[in-house]
């Protein structure tokens, strides 16, 4: 496991509060994803529990909780449900098993349903011993405020060029390792990701120029353009996952258009440029669209539906 990049005042607290042994019972890490915030968390816990990294997971003491598959159909489940958290509740009724501190890791905490938040909830108001709550979020108003209440906020921002740099291999071209950083937008684990899956950096890529390229075309090109998006109907909740994160890069797309940026990104060999058509108040319009359509796509309104409303509005 690699390194922390960034956040050195967050790290700086914590080594703080670790020498006086002034942890608080929970905290809640907030901030885009691939920020950073399961990476301090596991630091933070590495060094609490005197473990190695690799091995945090298999740690007697650690428990990661996140959204999970259904084990009969294989499927992604819609939300953290309680049962998950009911293991949480249980689990910390005994001491931890090495006589220190028993960590709790919540992975997308804003995905847990109702009723697996009443259940941590329970665990928050009735601390037991050495326990250490980690709930990690990309958006904290989707907490219950009574979660959010019992928590002490941490909130993580993008990590400055000249740090992300540390994570760029020193193999790689001065072209792309400048296309990588402007793309990766302060998100280290990003970039830790586009250099272990190659192909995945191509995707991403790969919708950016899909995007610049359905301006200008007819609503029929448009439609066929996207099609694939709707491909995966085995595993809806996991689609919809993606296509959020899919409007998630036309979103930064029509951001560089309004401040007029791409410098030198290229897709097999075309260089991509902003289109024409995509002017500021066509931007803007797109943008808030896009962002509903977001929202509306964990409510299950149809995501055909919601794309082509997109598209009839791109010109």
């Amino acid at each position: 496991m690699t390194e922390v990049i960034g956040h050195k005042k967050i790290l700086t607290y914590f080594s703080a509060v670790k020498k006086h042994d002034k942890f608080s019972h929970a905290y809640c890490f907030v901030g885009p994803n691939h920020v950073g915030k399961r990476r301090v968390a596991e630091e933070i816990s590495t060094q609490l529990l005197g473990c190695n990294r690799d091995d945090l997971y298999h740690h007697p003491d650690v428990l990661y909780i996140a959204q999970e598959k259904n084990s009969k159909t294989g499927k992604t489940k819609k939300d953290i449900d309680i049962a998950q958290l009911l293991h949480v509740h249980d689990r910390l009724l005994r001491k931890s098993f090495l006589g220190g501190y028993t960590v709790v890791i919540i992975d997308g905490a804003e995905k847990m349903n109702i009723s697996a938040s009443n259940a941590l909830l329970k665990s928050l108001e009735e601390p037991r011993g050495k326990t250490l709550f980690f709930l990690l979020t990309t958006d904290e108003k989707k907490l219950l405020p009574t979660i959010w209440s019992r928590c002490q906020g941490i909130f993580f921002h993008p990590v400055a060029q000249s740090e992300l740099e540390a994570c760029i291999k020193k193999d790689v071209p001065e072209n792309e390792k400048k296309e990588m950083l402007f793309l990766s937008r302060g998100l280290p684990g990003r970039i830790m990701c586009w250099q272990e899956n190659p192909e995945e950096y191509e995707a991403y890529k790969k919708e950016m120029y899909r995007f610049v390229n359905i301006f200008g075309k007819s609503f029929h090109d448009k439609r066929e353009g996207v099609e694939e998006l709707f491909g995966d109907k085995k595993d809806t909740i996991l689609a919809r996952k993606n296509l959020v994160a899919v409007l998630d890069i036309w979103k930064l797309v029509i951001h560089d258009a309004l401040h007029r940026k791409m410098p030198g990104i290229s897709y097999e060999g075309v260089r991509l440029t902003l289109p024409s058509q995509l002017t500021p108040e066509i931007g803007i319009t797109l943008y808030s669209y896009i962002q509903e359509s977001q929202q509306l796509l964990q409510k299950n309104i149809h995501p055909r539906l919601l794309i082509e409303k997109i598209l009839i509005h791109i010109p």
